[in-house]
């Protein structure tokens, strides 16, 4: 009987016990980058520029109908 009141006792104080906290993840910004727009247009021309200079080297030829 005693085991009884013993194992009693402590499931009562063991559903009294805190629980584990569960964590939380928090989302963090993302680090922004800031360009000026003479270095957007400096990036966009170089990228125009090897575009260019890859379609030459493969042979790619361009064609226009009616002058447009």
């Amino acid at each position: 009987m005693k085991i009884f009141a013993v194992s009693g006792a402590l499931l009562l104080l063991t559903g009294c016990a805190s629980a584990k906290p569960t964590p939380t993840l928090t989302p963090s910004p993302s680090p922004t980058i800031t360009q000026t727009q003479a270095e957007i247009e400096e990036e966009f021309y170089k990228i125009a520029d090897d575009s260019c200079a890859k379609g030459q080297k493969e042979g790619l030829v361009e064609r226009f109908i009616n002058d447009v």
